[in-house]
């Protein structure tokens, strides 16, 4: 199974994740509480993929997550928020996240964008790199993303 580096400033969110992704036969090889950290950690870890939690001290997960893709370009993150930060999380995205999970967050849909995020990174290896296979996939998160938004205005 996969390699995975947590970062969130909520302890108990982290634990949460960790709980789920371990039960899943994940491997937690490190946690951060900022993107700082997130950063210092995944250079020394290289995970498989990075859950980003996107409002924290110091730096918070959109800076964050650009530090990561701009030395790693081919990092794997999946953005962690509230409800009320959709708007932080479409940023997320179109800077390189590859998904979200919206707290509180249920273990099977953490399951399911964690398999599919590493799914798809299974899919084209890095000598085929399709731009735009992955863009579709990004535009696709950003829809249901869009549309996640137009549901709760009108609730």
């Amino acid at each position: 199974m996969a390699t995975i580096l947590i970062v969130d400033d909520s302890s108990m969110a982290r634990r949460n994740l960790k709980n789920i992704l371990i039960s899943e036969g994940h491997t937690v090889v490190a946690e951060a509480t900022n993107g700082v950290q997130a950063f210092v950690e995944y250079e020394k870890h290289k995970p498989d993929l990075v859950t980003m939690d996107i409002s924290m001290p110091i730096l918070n997960g959109i800076d964050g997550t650009k530090k990561i893709l701009l030395s790693y370009p081919d990092a794997r993150i999946i953005m962690v928020s509230a409800l009320n930060q959709k708007l932080m999380v479409l940023a997320a995205l179109q800077n390189g996240a590859k998904h979200y999970i919206i707290k509180p967050f249920a273990p099977e849909k953490v399951t399911e964008v964690v398999n599919e995020v590493l799914h798809l990174s299974c899919k084209m290896p890095q000598n085929n790199y399709n731009p735009t296979s992955v863009q579709k996939q990004s535009a696709g998160n950003l829809s249901s993303l869009h549309q996640q938004q137009k549901d709760n205005t009108v609730n």
